[in-house]
């Protein structure tokens, strides 16, 4: 009876411990926000009032190297992508609507409301 008792206390101990582990990593959609909201706060645009991503950054770089190698080229295109939405902003309104973009695909992936690094 004791090894029974041992032996279930082992067993809920590692499921636990798995999924904990599986805990911190992102779900796909989770991964392609926080993409989209890595490359929208790296542009040189919208610097000026630049949320913080340090968190953000770490997480997203320790879930790049447990995906498959193809992963950083993923990451570099939608940076490309953003990029490319972000070549025309001259204007003020055109930047506001970059703000607007970048906040939306922040929203759901950074902890905190969006608001400038100091």
């Amino acid at each position: 009876m004791r090894t029974l008792l041992m032996t279930a206390a082992v067993a809920v101990a590692a499921l636990t411990g798995a999924a904990h582990a599986d805990d911190s990593r992102m779900t796909t959609l989770q991964f392609d926000r926080a993409v989209e909201c890595q490359a929208f706060t790296r542009l040189a645009a919208l610097q000026a009032d630049r949320p913080d991503t340090t968190a953000l950054d770490a997480k997203l770089s320790a879930e790049i190297a447990r995906r498959p190698a193809n992963t950083r080229n993923v990451v570099k295109a939608e940076a490309q992508r953003v990029a490319a939405i972000a070549a025309d902003a001259n204007t003020p309104r055109e930047i506001e609507r970059l703000k607007a973009q970048r906040d939306r695909a922040c929203a759901s992936v950074l902890a905190a409301p969006i608001t400038a690094q100091n």
